[in-house]
């Protein structure tokens, strides 16, 4: 089963979007105390490239969320 996200708050330069987002069960299930679920262009992928869940940790978050071209 898939679940499915969408938000956003603030307005203009304020503005905070979380885009659209999916993930499942299995995926959250890969989490533990201080990790944080992501998802990540993966033009590898064949035969079409996708997004892919992927676990970093909160500080890797945090850090990617200071940095304004956080690809």
């Amino acid at each position: 089963m898939l679940y499915h996200a969408f938000g956003h708050q603030g307005r203009g330069d304020d503005e905070v979007n979380t885009d659209y987002v999916s993930f499942s069960a299995e995926s959250v299930a890969t989490l533990t105390p201080g990790s944080v679920l992501v998802q990540r262009y993966d033009e590898r992928r064949s035969p079409a490239p996708d997004w892919v869940d992927v676990v970093i940790t909160r500080d890797d978050f945090d850090r990617q969320g200071r940095n304004h071209d956080c690809r």
